[in-house]
This record gives C-alpha cells, structure tokens and sequence, in this order.
C-alpha cells in the first residue's frame, strides 16, 4: 500500500543516507576514525536493525530502504576503526 505522502519519507531516507555517506567516504579518504566513538558506531548499528525491523512490520518503505543502508556504511566504518586503531585486524 503506498501512503499518500511516502515520497516525502523517500526524500528524507534518500538525504539522510547520502548524508551518513559523506561521512563514511570522509573517514575513507583520510583512513582517521579518532573522532568517531566505538560506541556511537555501535549503538547506530544497533538502532539500524532496530529502525529495519520496525520498517518491515508496518511496511514503512523509506525505512526499509533507508535502514540497511546506514547499517552497511556503519559496518564498514566499524571495520576501519578496528583496523585502524587496534590490532584485531
């Protein structure tokens, strides 16, 4: 079922992922996560699941949309502070 003003949802996932994208590509570019906290990465990814989740039980299509793809940019930003700032990796 689309919802009469999903577009305004789909505008507002479409920005807030490239926004969170051009801190994933910044964090990229200069390979320095020093101002990004473990925690912060971890509690956005945990709230991604838990926004996806949401999402697909009241068939919120922006948040589906929106949701993984934030977890994924969170994911890979979790890695390059593992590899960059200790030893696991």
């Amino acid at each position: 079922m689309i919802h009469k003003y999903e577009w305004i949802g789909f505008i507002a996932a479409i920005a807030g992922v490239l926004s969170y994208y051009s801190l994933v590509y910044h964090n990229y570019v200069l390979q320095n996560t020093a101002s990004l906290s473990f925690i912060w990465l971890i509690v956005t990814l945990l709230l991604q699941i838990l926004w996806f989740i949401f999402g697909m039980a009241n068939k919120i299509r922006p948040t589906i949309l929106a949701a993984p793809l934030v977890a994924i940019g969170a994911t890979y930003l979790i890695y390059l502070k593992l590899k960059l700032d200790t030893d696991i990796l």
